[in-house]
């Protein structure tokens, strides 16, 4: 596998996001940058493409690193837990 494309994706609690795979791409790795470090849970995420909420998904905090692996690059969603916090994704995608 090689580098297909670096991204840094930013996000907040208004609304959850998707991942925008290139082409080619079978596999991402992801690491969450919280800019609030104390926070315990600092997004939520899901893989089956329906939309987590501040209190419902797969929870991440600073530093978390989560690996995306086919259907799913389609299908995942993430969304910040706190209000006027924005949260940055760093994804790396493989193909």
């Amino acid at each position: 596998m090689r580098v297909l494309k670096q991204v840094t994706l930013t996000f907040d609690e208004q609304q959850a996001v998707a991942l925008t795979a290139p082409e080619g791409a079978i596999y991402a790795e992801l690491v969450l940058e919280s800019n609030d470090i104390s926070s315990i849970v600092s997004a939520r995420f899901k893989e089956d493409g329906t939309s987590p909420t501040a209190l419902e998904g797969m929870p991440l905090n600073h530093f978390s690193v989560l690996e995306v692996k086919g259907i799913n690059l389609s299908t995942f969603k993430i969304i910040a837990t706190q209000a006027g916090n924005p949260q940055r994704l760093n994804i790396q995608y493989y193909g």
